[in-house]
């Protein structure tokens, strides 16, 4: 049983081998309230791509959050719908309050939704807050796409020479 998620190989064999290990306690299956959220995303992004009803599939995602508030991808999804809507200060509530209560988020998924905080804020003019958030992205380059990497960069790069 690993106590870490390291593992270092002691004989370094020249062959090919498989190593299997026992999963670690702290692992768990899914909860129920992850699948009911997970069902709720796929109905509401089924319903706007298939009818354009915003108000609808808002209402799943917010289902989705109610169903798993512990996780990031009901909010994530919400803050999707909100931007083809460019409604930039809900995207920031939802957001804010996701990052506020999910502890363990995705790596893909909080450089996604980082970005689309930043972009946010950036609406608003609230650059050193967009700021923050492409300073995260940078710090974190090798879990993002590399156009937001780039979009992080140009703006961090801009924002310093400014201030």
């Amino acid at each position: 049983l690993l106590s870490t998620n390291n593992y270092i190989l002691k004989n370094k064999d020249t062959f090919a081998q498989i190593l299997v290990f026992q999963p670690s306690p702290l692992v768990k299956e899914w909860s129920q309230e992850y699948y009911d959220a997970l069902a709720a995303i796929k109905e509401g992004y089924a319903i706007y791509k298939d009818f354009q009803n915003l108000d609808e599939s808002l209402a799943l995602m917010n289902k989705a959050i109610a169903s798993a508030p512990f996780v990031m991808d009901g909010y994530f999804s919400k803050a999707q719908l909100l931007s083809k809507a460019q409604k930039n200060d809900q995207i920031v509530t939802v957001l804010e309050e996701a990052f506020a209560k999910v502890v363990d988020i995705d790596w893909g998924t909080e450089a996604r939704a980082r970005a689309m905080l930043a972009r946010a804020y950036l609406s608003q003019n609230k650059e050193y807050l967009g700021y923050n958030q492409y300073l995260w992205l940078q710090r974190n380059r090798r879990i993002v796409n590399k156009n937001d990497l780039k979009e992080a960069l140009d703006f961090i790069t801009h924002f310093q020479e400014r201030n």
